[in-house]
């Protein structure tokens, strides 16, 4: 025989359903928790929109590469004029000297021949 009074109550039913439901609702809260940390750091695709390509990386290390290469030319250009231009200020001092004769001709050569740029 059994024993009435060891059967659940409609209370006792109701109580452990309840309880049932308050742990859920503190696991879901967790996990809502959880998914607002994870949604707050993600990137979303508007974000890879904004972000380089591959593609727009090698027109920009092309475009560079372009940039330092005009800007070495410039650079290559004003260096020679400025050694050009040394070069004349050496020439026209070595005339002066060999004129007034401080400078003999073989020594006024031999400066001569040091010269870094040949003329044209």
């Amino acid at each position: 025989m059994t024993d009435v009074s060891s059967e659940p109550t409609n209370g006792d039913i109701l109580e452990a359903i309840n309880a049932f439901a308050d742990a859920t609702e503190q696991r879901f809260e967790g996990i809502e928790t959880r998914l607002a940390r994870v949604e707050s750091t993600m990137t979303t695709k508007e974000d890879l929109k904004q972000c380089a390509t591959k593609e727009d990386l090698r027109k920009t290390e092309h475009n560079l590469r372009d940039y330092t290469d005009r800007r070495f030319e410039d650079f290559q250009v004003n260096v020679i004029g400025l050694v050009r231009k040394e070069d004349a200020q050496v020439t026209t001092l070595v005339d002066v000297l060999k004129h007034r004769k401080v400078l003999t001709p073989s020594d006024a050569q031999r400066v001569l021949s040091t010269r870094p740029l040949v003329s044209s």
